[in-house]
């Protein structure tokens, strides 16, 4: 059986796995940018954001530092960059884009909202990730029934996309359960094995995400590998 302290680590070293997979997913994405298009560029600014904030999150852990408000922060940010790439690759129609931009609006006033008054940034909020994750949930689902429309011949990059939404349904999909239930988990002495199911889902989204962005570049890049 393992201790809490072994689950510490476990966890630890997992986050040190994922991070140099993003690492390495940005550099193949840099190495090779001219060759993508817009929505592999904002879905990869989406991962160097995750990369700085995890970086500096697991730096103030180590220095015994609350690392909670980074939480806030990048709930914020993952909501914004998603939604933004989203919006990139499903294409919403001109007559759309009011009521998208008004419903980004809302979200976002609500995360902050709750950052203030309910769940401040020195704790958990748990609040606003779990609102975060349905709606990122809802546009993947979204995605898929949007290409069920499509009548044109899917390009390796259109297979690439579907692999991303794949990763992100099911990473968001078992994060939720984790934090849905997050206030119940605190309280449990054994608790750190649902963050490290929670971390397990993350790396192999960033595996998944990995190798979708490795079949979009160019052949004579996948050459290398």
């Amino acid at each position: 059986m393992l201790s809490q302290t072994d689950l510490t680590y476990i966890n630890l070293y997992i986050s040190y796995l994922i991070l140099a997979i993003q690492l390495g997913t940005i550099i193949l994405f840099i190495s090779r940018y001219e060759s993508f298009s817009k929505s592999f560029y904002i879905f990869t600014g989406f991962l160097a954001f995750s990369f700085i904030i995890t970086s500096v999150s697991l730096f103030l852990w180590h220095n015994g530092e609350n690392n909670l408000p980074l939480l806030h922060l990048y709930t914020l940010g993952e909501f914004l960059l998603l939604s933004w790439f989203y919006k990139e690759i499903i294409g919403l129609r001109n007559f759309s884009h009011l009521r998208f931009y008004i419903f980004i609006g809302l979200i976002t006033v609500l995360l902050i909202l709750n950052s203030i008054f309910v769940q401040p940034i020195s704790q958990f909020n748990t609040y606003a990730k779990t609102l975060v994750q349905i709606v990122l949930i809802a546009y993947s689902i979204f995605y898929f029934y949007y290409l069920t429309n499509r009548e044109d011949t899917e390009s390796s990059e259109q297979k690439s996309l579907r692999l991303i939404n794949s990763a992100m349904i099911v990473y968001y999909s078992g994060s939720l359960f984790i934090f849905m239930f997050s206030n119940y988990f605190i309280e449990r002495t054994d608790n750190l094995i649902f963050w490290v199911f929670n971390s397990l889902l993350n790396l192999i989204f960033n595996l998944l995400v990995l190798v979708a962005i490795w079949r979009a570049a160019p052949k004579r890049m996948k050459s290398l590998f």
